[in-house]
């Protein structure tokens, strides 16, 4: 495995898939699933079946957006749940990371210029790391 794979294995500030919960966590999940495929199928669908979206999950430290944080909450938004994601992800050895993309929240604010001052949203996305394409392309929802 190169370098530049095994960096999106390791544990990282925000991505504790060293933890032994979450390793027990990504192996059950993952128990009976052959190949990488079937475990990254195994591992989104359990994040977003389990883990109840909300937009009122405390965000404001970096222990927030923590796979066990999150796991014991039973809650989180787009960014904590692909966070999760991606930690189970790494903790089954599947090589995942964070991409993020700016969109305009149309229930706030209607379309804007790029320098109005209204507010932006950022949307996580969890996809293969040899998947260079274009954020828009190739997301999947949580």
């Amino acid at each position: 495995m190169g370098e530049d794979v095994a960096v999106f294995l390791a544990p990282a500030p925000g991505i504790e898939c060293d933890n032994p919960g979450v390793i027990e966590l990504a192996a059950r999940v993952c128990a009976g699933a052959r190949g990488e495929v079937a475990k990254a199928e195994a591992l989104f669908l359990w994040v977003r079946d389990q883990i109840a979206y909300t937009m009122t999950a405390p965000f404001w430290e970096l222990e927030h957006y923590l796979a066990s944080a999150v796991i014991a909450r039973g809650k989180g938004y787009c960014v904590q749940k692909s966070a999760l994601l991606v930690t189970l992800a790494r903790a089954a050895g599947i090589p995942a990371r964070m991409c993020f993309a700016d969109i305009d929240n149309l229930a706030i604010a209607p379309p804007r210029g790029p320098d109005d001052g209204r507010p932006r949203l950022c949307l996580a996305q969890l996809r293969p790391v040899a998947d260079r394409r274009p954020v828009a392309e190739g997301h999947a929802g949580l």
